[in-house]
């Protein structure tokens, strides 16, 4: 979390205007009108926003302070600071919003962060998340550590992690905020 405390203005200057409409479409389109959304990983809070201009409820959480303090003032949200690995389920979301978060969980805690959400979420509640598209883990010239995932790895994951009813699992290109062009592969999954 460092780079994201020490850089929290840049990156968010650079997050901001990035064009989200198709995935907020696909996603709110599974949820009831002025449903009650989680933003899990909220960064800049350009996310949550746009669920709140929208009639919405949210919450919203960011590992990093600096993140979560710019997000707070941006959503006029109390934005809590804390990492996936600390949020304990309440099954009270109908839906959680994972976009570029659930990246920055170790492999091996994956499963538990995947189910603690899966049980966060009333039943029939969506989760939409996304990663990097690859193979292996990597870790950027910033020094950001990556879990990366496949569209298969993404599938069994959620799979495992009791997501057992409906999943859309797709393949996105887009350019990061550092200027890359960057795979992504992205889901939405229904809780039981």
């Amino acid at each position: 979390m460092e780079y994201y405390n020490n850089y929290a203005l840049e990156y968010s200057e650079k997050t901001l205007p990035i064009d989200m409409s198709e995935q907020y479409d696909r996603f709110l389109r599974t949820l009831p009108k002025n449903g009650f959304i989680l933003d899990a990983g909220c960064g800049s809070g350009r996310d949550a926003l746009y669920f709140l201009k929208k009639g919405y409820q949210v919450d919203a959480f960011d590992a990093s302070e600096e993140m979560a303090r710019l997000a707070g003032e941006l959503t006029g949200l109390t934005v809590k600071c804390m990492r996936f690995q600390d949020f304990k389920p309440h099954p009270i979301y109908d839906g959680i919003w994972a976009s570029a978060s659930l990246l920055h969980v170790p492999f091996e805690e994956l499963h538990d962060v995947l189910t603690v959400l899966r049980q966060s979420l009333k039943p029939g509640g969506t989760l939409y998340c996304s990663f990097k598209y690859g193979i292996h883990d990597s870790v950027d010239s910033l020094g950001r550590h990556f879990t990366n995932r496949t569209c298969e790895t993404l599938d069994k994951d959620l799979v495992n992690a009791g997501f057992t009813g409906r999943r859309s699992i797709t393949i996105e290109h887009s350019t990061t905020p550092e200027g890359t062009l960057q795979e992504w592969v992205s889901a939405l999954a229904i809780a039981p």
